[in-house]
This record gives C-alpha cells, sequence and structure tokens, in this order.
C-alpha cells in the first residue's frame, strides 16, 4: 500500500481512509461517502499538473466519457468536482486486484475467454458511444472476484467480472484525428499499442481490439508478444516485427484460437476484427470448434479451497446462447452446428482426455473414423464435398463447401487457394445477419489454385436487398416493406436476407433454354401455405407470440354521391381545355396552364387541384405538387377528390403519414368518383385485405379507365397483393393510357422483376428521353446499379436527383441504402435519418437504420427502436419483424426472438428467405425436429431452393 505524503484525509464529500495506489499524473485513494457511508474509489490529480492544460482536459475528459458509459464492466463514475486547486473523480470502488497481478504464467484457456469476453461487451458500449479507449492493459483492467456457493455441486464458485477502467486517454470517434499529443508524443503503453497509434496515425475502434489481443496472447502465453530494452524498441516490434506464433510458446493454445490471436494482432487494422464483439464471438467460436474437433480444452480443476470458475452470464440472458456477434454460440449460417444422432444434444460436447498429438506440418490432426485405417487432414471431408458440388455446376455450394472446411483447418493450404480465387470472383458466406462473416488470411498471390475451369462471377448480393437471381424480385421502391417482395413462380426464390441463395450458372442456363424452347407456358403460382401454430419449446411450454396483428374493419364503401364540381369556381368553365393538355401528356403546357390559372384565380381549389396533379405525373416542383394539392383541401375542404389526389400523391412521394391522413378524409367524404375509390384500394391492400383492394380498383377503373392516378395505385395494389403478371400488366396499362408520361415509363420499369433487367433499363431510358430530369427515372436506375452491387454508381444517380430535390425521398432512401451496402455505416444512418426527417413514418426507412445500427456501431437499443416504430407504423413489414428477432437473439431472449421471427414468416407470404431465417434459430436452439418441419414448408413454396436444400440434407445425415 503506498503512503499518503499528502496527508490527505477528505475531499469532497468524502473521507480519504487509504491510498491505493500513486502514480505521476495522479493518486488513488479509498474513501468513504459521510453521508451515505458507501466505499468509492478517488482519483485526485497532482497538484503541480493542476495548471497544465492538456493534462486537465484529459482528465475531464475521462470523467465525462466514463460518466456516459453505462455497463456492467465499466467502472461506474459516481462524481467529479474540485476543491483547492485538486481536481477529483469519484468512482466505483473495486475490492480486488487487476489483471495485471494474474498474469505472468498462462491462464487458464475458458478464463481467459470469459474475461476478454466481457471485456469487449464493455468496448462494444464505448465504441457505441463513439469513445476509444486507447490505453487497454491488464493494469487497466480491475478484476471483480467474487465467491459463491454452488447448492448443486457443493462448491464455492469464483465469479469474475472485469472492469475496464481509466479513460483517461480516450478520445471520440471526431476527436481521434491523430493517435499524437500535442506535443508529439504517442499516447498509451508501448507494450500494448497498435502499430497505427505508435506511429501517431488515425485510430478507430480496432485499435483497441489490437491492444486487447495483446493482452489475450499475454494471457494465453504468460509473456507479451513484443518486448524491448526501451519503448521505442518495443513500438519497433509492434510495427515491424512478424508476430511469434503463440503456440510455438504454449502448445496446448488450439490452432483455431492461436487464428483468432494472430487476426486480433494484425499490422493492418482493416485486417483485424471489425468490433469488439465480432472478436469475442470468434474466440468462442474457436474454443467450441476445438472442442468439436477434439482438442482437449478442459476447464480448470477445482483448487484446494474447492473453487472452480464460474463465469458471469449477462444480466437477463438466460437459456441457450443463439449466435451472433454478442453470443457464444457458433455460426450456424453455413457450418454444421448439429450433433450427430437420433437426438439433440443435451448439453456441452465433453472432450477427450487427452489432446490428439499435432502433425509436424503443423496442421491440426483430426479424429478419424473407425474403422478406416487412417486419419484425415481436418477439413478434408468439406472440400471433399466442395470439389463435388463444383463438379456438378454449384458453386455457391461449393464456396459453401470449402468455407467450411477452412473453418475447421485454417492451415489448409489447398482450401485457402480454393477461397482466394471465389472470393475474387465475389462469393461470400451466407450467413445469419447477426453473426459476422469472418475473413480468413489468403496465401500468397500467384500461387496455382488447382483449378481446371473458371468460376463464374457471384450474383452481387447483400444482407437486406439482395439482388433477385430468381427474377421474382419487382423492382419498385416506392412504399414500406412491400417495396421488396418475393414472387412466387419460375426459379429459386432469393433470400432477402443474409441467407439469400444464389442460384447456380448450370441452372440459369436450364432455366433460360426452357424459356426459349417450346410452346410459352404460363407459370402457375403455388398455393399460399397455411401458417402452422408455434412448435413448442424443448421445454414443453408453447411460446408466446407476439400480440396479433389488429386487422383493422374494412372501411364503408363510399356513399354513391356524383362527382359534381363547385360550380361557383370560375375555373371550371377553363378547365376541359387545360386538361385535354393532360390527355395528351403536353405535361408542360399543361402546368404552364394551371399554373396561371392558380395566379388568375388564387381562390379556386380546381386550380390548385389541377396543378398539384400536374406537377406530380411531370415530377417539377420539388414538394409543391403536395403543397398545391394541400392548398386545394384547404379551399374546399369537402372535395373528396383533392383528398383522394393528394393521398396518391403522397403515397408516391413516400410520405406515408401524409397519405394516410389524406386517405382517411376522402373515405370520410367519399363520393362516385375515381381517385376515392383508389384510395380506398390502396387502403385495402395496405391492410392486406385483397378482396377489397380488387373491388374498389375495379371500381376506379370503371369511373375513369384513363385516370393516371388510378391506374398508378391499381400497379400499387397488385404490387402489394405480390400478384406479379397482374402488376406488369397494370404498369403496361398506364404507359398505354399516358405514352407522352415519362414518369409512366418509369413506374412500368420498377414494376418488371428483375429477370428483366434489360426490359427495367429499356423503360427507364424511355422515360429518360422524355424527360432527361425525371427523378422516378433516375432513381430507377439507380436501383439498377445496386442490385447489381454498384453501389458507388448508384449513390452517383440518387444524388444526381437530390442536387435538383434535396428532400425527394426515395432518393434520399436510395442514397441511404447505397451507403449502407458500401458498409459505410455511419454515413448510412445519418442519411437514414435525413430521409426520416421528411417522411417519419417510412417503415422501409426506418428498417434500413435499424440495420446500420446493427451492423455498424452495434447499437442494439437504437436498432430495437427503429424497427419497432417501423412494425408500428406497417405491421406486415417482414424486415423489420426479422431485425427485432435478430436482437432478440443476440440478446439470447429464446422466446421473444422466436416470436418475432415466426411473425415475420406470418407476414412474409411466401418469402422463403424468413422461413430459412427461423429455421436456422431452431437449429441454434438445438430443436431440430421443429427446423425441419419449418424447412419442409418452405420447401413446399420453393423446392429448388439451395439454402432449404442444404439445410435439410445436413439435417438428413445428422440423423434427423
Amino acid at each position: 500500500m503506498a503512503t499518503n505524503r499528502d496527508n490527505l484525509t477528505k475531499i469532497g464529500p468524502y473521507d480519504i481512509t487509504e491510498v491505493l495506489g500513486r502514480g505521476g499524473m495522479a493518486t488513488v485513494y479509498r474513501g468513504m461517502h459521510r453521508q451515505l457511508n458507501t466505499p468509492v474509489a478517488i482519483k485526485v490529480m497532482a497538484t503541480h499538473l493542476a495548471h497544465d492544460e492538456l493534462f486537465v482536459k484529459r482528465f475531464v475528459q475521462e470523467a465525462q466519457l466514463t460518466a456516459k458509459l453505462r455497463e456492467d464492466n465499466i467502472i461506474t463514475i459516481h462524481d467529479f468536482g474540485e476543491e483547492e486547486g485538486r481536481l477529483y473523480l469519484a468512482m466505483e470502488f473495486i475490492d480486488g486486484s487487476t489483471l495485471k497481478e494474474m498474469l505472468g504464467k498462462p491462464v487458464e484457456l475458458q478464463l481467459a475467454v470469459e474475461i476478454i469476453r466481457q471485456v469487449c461487451e464493455a468496448l462494444d458500449v464505448a465504441h457505441s458511444h463513439d469513445v476509444i479507449h486507447r490505453d487497454i492493459k491488464p493494469s487497466n483492467i480491475l478484476m471483480d472476484v467474487r465467491t459463491v456457493y454452488d447448492p448443486v455441486t457443493k462448491l464455492r464458485k469464483k465469479r469474475y467480472r472485469p472492469v475496464l477502467a481509466d479513460f483517461g486517454i480516450a478520445k471520440a470517434y471526431t476527436e481521434a484525428q491523430s493517435g499524437l499529443t500535442a506535443t508529439g508524443m504517442a499516447v498509451g503503453t508501448p507494450d500494448y499499442m497498435s502499430p497505427e497509434q505508435g506511429l501517431g496515425e488515425t485510430v478507430d475502434r480496432r485499435s483497441d481490439i489490437y491492444s486487447l489481443g495483446v493482452v489475450l496472447f499475454e494471457m494465453l502465453t504468460g509473456i507479451r508478444p513484443f518486448r524491448g530494452e526501451t519503448p521505442l524498441a518495443v513500438l519497433s516490434g509492434h510495427v515491424s516485427r512478424e508476430l511469434p506464433s503463440p503456440r510455438s510458446i504454449n502448445p496446448d493454445i488450439p490452432p483455431a484460437v492461436e487464428v483468432v490471436i494472430k487476426k486480433a494482432l494484425a499490422k493492418r487494422p482493416e485486417e483485424r476484427f471489425d468490433s469488439a464483439g465480432e472478436f469475442a464471438w470468434e474466440l468462442e467460436a474457436a474454443v467450441n470448434r476445438s472442442l468439436r474437433d477434439g482438442f482437449a480444452v478442459a476447464p480448470a480443476p477445482p483448487d484446494t479451497g474447492a473453487t472452480v470458475v464460474a463465469p458471469i452470464n449477462p444480466v437477463g440472458s438466460p437459456g441457450p446462447a443463439t449466435g451472433g456477434p454478442f453470443t457464444s454460440s457458433p455460426s450456424t449460417g453455413s457450418q454444421s452446428a448439429l450433433p450427430t444422432g437420433g437426438a439433440p444434444a443435451t448439453g456441452p460436447v465433453t472432450p477427450p482426455p487427452v489432446r490428439p498429438a499435432t502433425p509436424a506440418s503443423g496442421l491440426p490432426a483430426a479424429t478419424g473414423t473407425p474403422g478406416t485405417g487412417g486419419i484425415p487432414i481436418a477439413g478434408a471431408p468439406e472440400f471433399a464435398e466442395g470439389l463435388a458440388a463444383e463438379a456438378r455446376g454449384d458453386y455457391q455450394g461449393a464456396y459453401e463447401a470449402f468455407f467450411r472446411a477452412y473453418r475447421v483447418n485454417p492451415n489448409y493450404e489447398n482450401v485457402a487457394l480454393r477461397l482466394q480465387a471465389y472470393e475474387g470472383q465475389g462469393y461470400r458466406p451466407l450467413v445469419t445477419p447477426s453473426q459476422p462473416i469472418p475473413v480468413y488470411k489468403p496465401p500468397p498471390a500467384g500461387q496455382s489454385t488447382g483449378l481446371t475451369g473458371s468460376i463464374p462471377p457471384a450474383v452481387p448480393r447483400d444482407r437486406e436487398r439482395t439482388a433477385a437471381g430468381s427474377g421474382n424480385r419487382i423492382f419498385w421502391i416506392g412504399g414500406a416493406a412491400a417495396a421488396l417482395i418475393l414472387l412466387a413462380g419460375g426459379g429459386a426464390l432469393v433470400a432477402a436476407r443474409g441467407g439469400g441463395a444464389t442460384p447456380t450458372p448450370a441452372a440459369t442456363e436450364a432455366a433460360q433454354a426452357n424459356t426459349q424452347s417450346g410452346p410459352a407456358t404460363k407459370p402457375t403460382l403455388p398455393p399460399k401455405p397455411e401458417v402452422s401454430p408455434p412448435n413448442k419449446p424443448s421445454g414443453g411450454q408453447p411460446v408466446k407470440p407476439e400480440a396479433a396483428t389488429p386487422k383493422p374493419e374494412a372501411p364503408t364503401p363510399p356513399p354513391s354521391k356524383p362527382n359534381v364540381p363547385d360550380k361557383t369556381d370560375p375555373v371550371l368553365a377553363r378547365l376541359p381545355e387545360a386538361q385535354a393538355l393532360v390527355d395528351a401528356g403536353d405535361l408542360r403546357q399543361a402546368v404552364e396552364r394551371f399554373r396561371g390559372l392558380t395566379q388568375q384565380y388564387p381562390g379556386s381549389y380546381l386550380a390548385h387541384r389541377g396543378l398539384g396533379s400536374v406537377l406530380a405525373m411531370a415530377e417539377v416542383g420539388g414538394n409543391d405538387a403536395i403543397a398545391g394539392l394541400e392548398r386545394a383541401t384547404q379551399q374546399k375542404p369537402d372535395d373528396a377528390q383533392s383528398w383522394a389526389l393528394l393521398a396518391l400523391v403522397a403515397d408516391d412521394a413516400e410520405q406515408t403519414r401524409r397519405s394516410r391522413e389524406a386517405a382517411a378524409k376522402a373515405r370520410e367524404l367519399g363520393g362516385e368518383i375515381s381517385e376515392v375509390y383508389a384510395t380506398l384500394a390502396l387502403q385495402a391492400a395496405q391492410r392486406r385485405d385483397s378482396a377489397a383492394a380488387k373491388r374498389d380498383i375495379d371500381k376506379a377503373l370503371q369511373l375513369d379507365p384513363k385516370s393516371f392516378w388510378s391506374n398508378y395505385a391499381n400497379v400499387r395494389v397488385n404490387l402489394l397483393a405480390r400478384n406479379r403478371e397482374a402488376t406488369v400488366a397494370a404498369a403496361a396499362k398506364l404507359v398505354e393510357v399516358q405514352p407522352k408520361v415519362a414518369k409512366a415509363h418509369a413506374i412500368q420499369g420498377r414494376s418488371l422483376p428483375t429477370s428483366q433487367r434489360a426490359e427495367a433499363d429499356a423503360a427507364f431510358k424511355r422515360a429518360i428521353a422524355i424527360d432527361g430530369n425525371s427523378p422516378s427515372a433516375h432513381v430507377g436506375i439507380g436501383w439498377l446499379l445496386w442490385y447489381e452491387g454498384k453501389s458507388s454508381e448508384a449513390q452517383s444517380q440518387f444524388e444526381q436527383v437530390l442536387k435538383r430535390n434535396e428532400t425527394y425521398v426515395p432518393a434520399l432512401a436510395g442514397r441511404a441504402w447505397a451507403l449502407y451496402q458500401k458498409r459505410e455505416y455511419e454515413d448510412a444512418i445519418a442519411a437514414f435519418q435525413n430521409a426520416l426527417k421528411q417522411s417519419p413514418d417510412n417503415a422501409d426507412a426506418l428498417a434500413g437504420l435499424g440495420l446500420s445500427y446493427v451492423d455498424g456501431p452495434k447499437n442494439l437499443d437504437q436498432a430495437e427502436n427503429a424497427f419497432k416504430k417501423a412494425v408500428e407504423i406497417d405491421p406486415f413489414n417482414a424486415d423489420a419483424h426479422l431485425g427485432l428477432a435478430d436482437i432478440y437473439a443476440a440478446r439470447r431472449q429464446a422466446q421473444p426472438a422466436e416470436a418475432a421471427y415466426r411473425k415475420a414468416v406470418e407476414v412474409s407470404g411466401t418469402d422463403v428467405s424468413y422461413r430459412v431465417a427461423l429455421a436456422r434459430y431452431l437449429i441454434q436452439l438445438q430443436r431440430f425436429a421443429d427446423a425441419k418441419t419449418v424447412l419442409q414448408d418452405a420447401a413446399k413454396i420453393d423446392a429448388n431452393n439451395a439454402d432449404v436444400k442444404r439445410l435439410l440434407d445436413e439435417l438428413q445425415r445428422r440423423g434427423y
């Protein structure tokens, strides 16, 4: 214990009881709050530094940054103040030592992993608040060790809670322009400093991951990776020397764990884990994989005091692990997580008493099959499976098998060579959304891959908006979650999320051959499957589903009153002339005519109604169209047609709230008006009342078959009903009605399935030929580029529209999705928020915002709020339900996760991808029979879906 040289007995509301530690900048005391009688640790800044602005700034920054971080594994700040020139910081008192005192010899593996996992949780919280610690080291990890009694084992258990402290040199991302202080000295501790921090370069959260990797290296080997006589020599090692093999120091470290350590300690930040959560997940997965592969990772034996290690589980996370970067379960997206045998596993895999010998090649030994007379190389069965898939033209399946082989054996050179070739063509593993995609270190360039032929490029995919190789996805971007639907028909459905299946080139060629030869046959839609009741979990209790989505009552048909305009309106006599210009497609002249009428007769609702409608058709004037229609409703509040047009135009502009409010008013007023019935049809389609939607849209077109906006509604109604053929036919009818209107051609392009990209592109170009500035055509081209994986070019198209109209919501949302596809998540979050400023109730933008929070800063609370709001706005938004399911799964909340997955399946109709996501989750819960039932239902919809076939085959191979 250090002595109290300052004779400090009290400070602020605290009595000083002892000195806990002393450094050059501050002294840490143990204190007691006088009124509350609670112990605290008090950090008091050295008096000689009180006038040093830099150190004072750091001290204040530590208080401010740490105080906003609320997490069990981050030190809690109680108070901050100044007394007699002394700055002090009162914080949580940890009655224990630091991790530094535990080192000097290797720490038992499972304890090391548990400590790292909890520190990663702390870092994830800090990073989600844009805080980089920059001084991760054992002495800054306090160890709260408690002994508890286990009545089952009759033993005392040690529970470890590592607590991350000392944010004194932490910085916010926005301030982390350099790792240097104002004096040009690098801040941090050289032994644990990342290469970029040591060089004074810009640092981000991956610098903390490197430092924590050094800590893990030291925990498992007993020594630090780089040592030297001077700090500069140590830094030089981090920057330029090759990392020593951890297994060369401690052979008991499993090879898979060594791979994780090496990745965390990669010299280049982009080669490390992207987040602390991913680091923890990969580390735990490596240990689990080592157990499965027969590498003994036995828990620490009871000590002389009969004490065993019992890691602390996060609060509120009982039940089985569910996979993902925040859990301890390995991926099931492309790996087997199924035990052999005919029944689910009931407990952890029991490792053999002796670890198999490691061959001289350095490859981990694989357990041979009894009776085969030999021990194969680990990963060889998976590699053979990949070769077989490659031979039959299933290139995505081949990549998946090679990827599994790599996960089993990262040192398998043939596998790495194959993966290098496949990833060069754009292939990526199909994993569940909440799980990170591991990135392997490819072999040196120039080595032969062993391929005898060429690999076709992968179809560009992204987790949410996947390129629909099946040709059944429609390009429509307007509206909320219905913007991205999958329609049943010929070919394989493409998964909307990470489990998306890409048809093989052979299958595509076969489909094309079938299409080009023989008589044309009309594809038949498979029957919509009945939604089965939720399965019971393993405990026998039924899962409580989410609250059922209340189906709104069907609106009362409008009163049968004729559409009689106000005869006192002075524009009435001039209306036919202006309308004739609209019918002829001469929108420029029509806009000028109606503008002249509004200037001549500013109180005419007919003039403002006509101007608003034609501005929206011509796509000019930005928000002037909606503003004009709102003026018409103000001048004649009982004009149902003005309200109906406002609802339809706002729907086209993705102004959800305005559209719904106007639609309600149009329904209330009613009338034998085409646009009123069109509005009713759109409302019915949005609540999935197909019969009412068809009845009302038929009535709308009967009243006025040439109404642009009723024909527009016909396209939207069929789109929401997931009737591909009817959608395409409705769009063709719209072009027939208004062949000279650019917007009609753009809508036709957006209505075509993605198998007809050439036709869609031609439709957009026809629109641009009519109007070179057509925003809907440029947005449509942007989405064509997006689906092809050309996110930068897509972003350019969206931004081209925004230069002319910075509030155009479809372009704002498109730009956000382009940034999301580029994995520029922080910018995507800002872009989605910008879109939501213009359209607060845009469920699609909210879903994108939620995904960006999950994939970027890993802010699950913010993501959950976004997904919940999206579901509140649109209860049929399957992507938002799926996002909630992923979050609950990441938190290990099994019942709400399953309920949300099932809700996504329920509202998604015939989209197989949501069933695949549910099946994978059930597999993670080891409920294999339930997963098989879900997959069998999916196979009834699409028997050719690669994910469905692969998972069913694996279940069958494993005896289920």
